[in-house]
């Protein structure tokens, strides 16, 4: 799976109200070519806390994925309830030579 393991160990630490009904968030991840949706999301207090979660997310797949690419795309998508997305982050990373090659 694509989806990073921070999202779920960080959705436990927010520090969930008992009894109370709190939305769920589904992450959604385009990776490069790759789709991962998210089947069974997490519990939150709001959308600014799974801005967050998505933000800590982007990071860990730039960490792994940008190193060996010339160009990448990472999308992570944020839907309340299983709805239509109400968040998008997009981080988009490209290397141009500008100057000619040394190499003979």
């Amino acid at each position: 799976s694509l989806r990073p393991k921070k999202i779920k160990q960080n959705a436990r630490k927010v520090g969930l109200a008992k009894g109370k009904v709190m939305p769920r968030y589904y992450f959604h991840i385009r990776n490069g070519p790759f789709y991962s949706p998210d089947k069974k999301g997490c519990e939150l207090q709001c959308l600014e806390q799974a801005r967050e979660l998505a933000t800590s997310a982007l990071v860990e797949l730039a960490r792994t994925a940008l190193p060996a690419s010339l160009a990448h795309e990472i999308v992570i998508e944020v839907s309340e309830d299983d709805r239509e997305p109400a968040l998008r982050m997009t981080l988009k990373f490209e290397i141009e030579r500008l100057a000619p090659d040394e190499l003979p």
